[in-house]
């Protein structure tokens, strides 16, 4: 039997067209992104590229139009720019549908005022200046004794006791307040032996007390002294007290690594209590013309800080940002962008990851 020539060059030097040999049964059917790497690399010879990518799943990607094997949504297609090769991430070009499709949106960078501030949380303790330890002004028994337990409120000029001193026979002195305020410790009772060094009763003021509170080590560097402060507490929901930073402690905690600082605050009707857990906010001055971008836009990852760029005509393209302290839905940028940059704050991870694809794909072209 005759043997048609082209047939036997075929067998013997192995040139067949693999998209013109028919696919035997149970074989396998290619997968998509396997298929599509030897396509694109014959495309990659010059031009702009379109591919077709699916708006829900951006790792399926053909170079003909078609529908998602995963979800059936139409392919959209999707414009790769000459002179992406050199990055890890392309530009990308979405049309006008699927940005409407996907909700993207877009927000300009601005010049804000900001303040700093320091949220922690801390509790209340006693203001120590208004603090008065009431000691015996000699040995003897303490005799009328005007309060019987701790809580008891007394007023400035109070008679509190009188001392009977054995030796003269007579009552050596009367004691009196010096201070409105309640008794906090008495650890004496009706006649007690007592000596000069012996406590008899603790009087506190609590018309100003002080907030305890621990910052950490990175907001430490701007806090100062008389700095605005507020404090909320749980039992008092919506009320906002309003004081300021009295001081400073000196080192830091070594196992914490924050550092302590105590406010003071009026309390006139006594509605803050010793031991309270409170709600710390601390301001630092105003600092004026902070470039900034809305926080949502940033992409983050394990080494590097990024945003999408939203470039004329329905380009995108990703761009690597430093960036600084947070204020709020906003965070400071200290390198990398300018106040005219547009940048996407809603389907940037979408485009993000669609860069990056194509700029994998990019560099299979250029070899």
């Amino acid at each position: 039997m005759a043997m048609d020539p082209a047939m036997g060059q075929d067998h013997s030097g192995h040139q067949h067209n693999p998209a013109e040999m028919p696919m035997a049964m149970g074989t396998p059917k290619p997968d998509m992104a396997e298929a599509s790497v030897p396509q694109l690399r014959q495309q990659g010879a010059g031009g702009d590229q379109t591919d077709y990518v699916c708006p829900m799943h951006p790792q399926i990607v053909t170079k003909d139009p078609g529908n998602c094997p995963i979800c059936g949504m139409n392919l959209e297609p999707v414009k790769q720019e000459d002179g992406a090769e050199g990055g890890a991430h392309a530009k990308v070009s979405v049309s006008p549908e699927i940005v409407q499709s996907l909700g993207i949106r877009v927000a300009q960078l601005q010049r804000m005022t900001f303040s700093r501030t320091a949220e922690t949380m801390g509790y209340i303790e006693y203001d120590k200046t208004r603090l008065r330890h009431v000691y015996a002004p000699a040995n003897g028994n303490v005799e009328g004794l005007t309060v019987r337990s701790e809580g008891e409120r007394v007023e400035k000029g109070q008679f509190l006791f009188k001392l009977f001193t054995a030796a003269l026979s007579d009552y050596y002195d009367d004691t009196f307040a010096q201070l409105d305020g309640i008794v906090v410790d008495l650890p004496v009772i009706e006649g007690q032996y007592v000596m000069p060094t012996t406590k008899v009763m603790t009087l506190a003021d609590l018309s100003s007390i002080w907030v305890l509170a621990d910052v950490f080590e990175s907001q430490a560097g701007w806090i100062r002294r008389g700095q605005q402060a507020e404090v909320r507490t749980p039992n008092h929901p919506g009320r906002v007290w309003k004081g300021q930073v009295e001081y400073i402690y000196p080192s830091l905690d070594p196992e914490t690594r924050t550092l302590k600082v105590r406010m003071r605050f009026d309390n006139p009707d006594e509605a803050l209590l010793p031991n309270m857990l409170a709600e710390i906010t601390i301001h630092g001055p105003p600092q004026p013309d902070i470039l900034a971008l809305p926080k949502e836009a940033l992409i983050q990852t394990g080494h590097q800080q990024r945003v999408i760029l939203a470039l004329e005509d329905g380009h995108f393209l990703p761009h690597p940002v430093k960036t600084g302290q947070e204020f709020g839905d906003w965070i400071e940028v200290t390198n990398g962008l300018t106040v005219n940059d547009e940048v996407v704050v809603s389907g940037q991870f979408l485009i993000d990851s669609e860069a990056s694809l194509k700029g994998s794909l990019a560099r299979l072209h250029s070899h």
